[in-house]
């Protein structure tokens, strides 16, 4: 399976690169992902914790809680770009 990998939020490094990749590839990158997803969820409710605690700082717990967040949310990205890719494919290969 062959996708464009332009992307909106940074185009000038992604336009015209296409990727070719099997299913099992795309399966493989999905499940890391959503472990990352996953990971970068537990990792915030560990930082939320800890500032309730009164171990962590407000101030560094929003910085922290703002990484982790951006992580979760490059990654949920990713994922429904290649769903997108996906689906597209397989609606082609339909018709």
């Amino acid at each position: 399976m062959s996708f464009d990998l332009s992307h909106d939020d940074n185009p000038e490094l992604t336009q015209g690169v296409t990727v070719i990749l099997t299913l099992a590839e795309l399966d493989h990158i999905d499940n890391a992902l959503t472990r990352v997803v996953m990971d970068a969820e537990s990792k915030m409710g560990d930082i939320q914790k800890m500032n309730r605690d009164g171990q962590l700082p407000q101030v560094r717990a929003t910085r922290a809680l703002d990484r982790w967040d951006r992580v979760r949310k490059r990654a949920q990205n990713i994922i429904n770009h290649l769903d997108a890719a996906i689906d597209q494919r397989e609606a082609r290969n339909a018709s």
